[in-house]
C-alpha cells in the first residue's frame, strides 16, 4: 500500500477563480489535471471554431449549455445540453459553437501537456 507521500494532492477548483488560457480566438478553456486525467471547462463564442485535428489523447465531454456543431472521423452531430461524446485517440475531430455559443467540458487521458496552466 503507498504510503501518504507518494499519493498525488487532491485538487479543489471552481471555474470561477480557476486560470484559463485561450489557445484560439473565440475560445477559452478553464483546465485541471491530475495524474491521469485532465478536466477542461471550454467556453465557445458564438461561431467559433476548433479546426479539425487529432491526437494521442482520448476525449470525452459533454455540453453544458449552448449547441456545438461536432465532428468526429466525418460524423457530425449538433449536440446540446446534456449530450455526451467520445473521441477515440487519434480520431479526426473538430468543433464549431452554434448561434448563441456554448459551454463544455473535455475530459482528456492521458491530461493534455499543452492545457496545462501551471500553478501559482
Amino acid at each position: 500500500m503507498p504510503t501518504d507521500d507518494a499519493r498525488p494532492a487532491v485538487l479543489w477548483a471552481n471555474i470561477e477563480t480557476m486560470s484559463s488560457l485561450a489557445p484560439l480566438p473565440g475560445i477559452t478553456m478553464w483546465p485541471l489535471a491530475g495524474t491521469n486525467l485532465m478536466i477542461n471547462f471550454v467556453r465557445i463564442e458564438p461561431g467559433a471554431e476548433v479546426p479539425l485535428h487529432h491526437h494521442s489523447h482520448e476525449q470525452g465531454g459533454t455540453v453544458i449549455e449552448g449547441t456545438i456543431l461536432m465532428t468526429i472521423d466525418g460524423e457530425t452531430r449538433e449536440l446540446r445540453a446534456g449530450d455526451v461524446y467520445i473521441a477515440p485517440s487519434q480520431s479526426i475531430h473538430g468543433a464549431t459553437a452554434g448561434p448563441n455559443g456554448c459551454l463544455v467540458v473535455d475530459i482528456f487521458s492521458p491530461p493534455r501537456e499543452d492545457y496545462r496552466i501551471p500553478s501559482s
